[in-house]
């Protein structure tokens, strides 16, 4: 594996949290969310490379605490697997804590969504 790099901040998994319930597209009976049917004319590569405070948003309205009160956090089921890692590896996850786990989920989520945006 070459080159993997992801930095965790469990200090800002609440907002990453709040942000992945906004970009969830709701589903509708009969309608399809998942696909989308027309190529996307957006610069994503130009998107990515801007930092928060150059993006615009005066446009978008605050949302009020009635929608988070009503938002639900819906997180891909897991599926329990048998894996072998090395054994410094899993002694220095398990050294950090409670949660190993879901850290190790962590990393590795990080790193696929960054090997999709590799090949967009």
């Amino acid at each position: 594996m070459q080159g993997l790099y992801v930095k965790l901040n469990t200090k800002n998994l609440a907002d990453e949290m709040r942000r992945s319930v906004l970009s969830q597209h709701e589903k509708r009976p009969g309608r399809r969310c998942d696909v989308m049917s027309k190529v996307s004319k957006t610069d994503w590569k130009r998107l990515n490379e801007m930092e928060d405070e150059d993006i615009d948003t005066s446009d978008i309205p605050e949302l009020a605490d009635a929608f988070f009160e009503k938002a639900e956090v819906k997180l891909p089921p897991k599926k329990s697997v048998t894996m072998r890692l090395d054994a410094d590896v899993l002694d220095w996850f398990k050294s950090q804590g409670q949660g190993y786990q879901t850290r190790i989920n962590q990393l590795l989520r990080k790193y696929m969504e960054a090997q999709e945006q590799r090949h967009l």
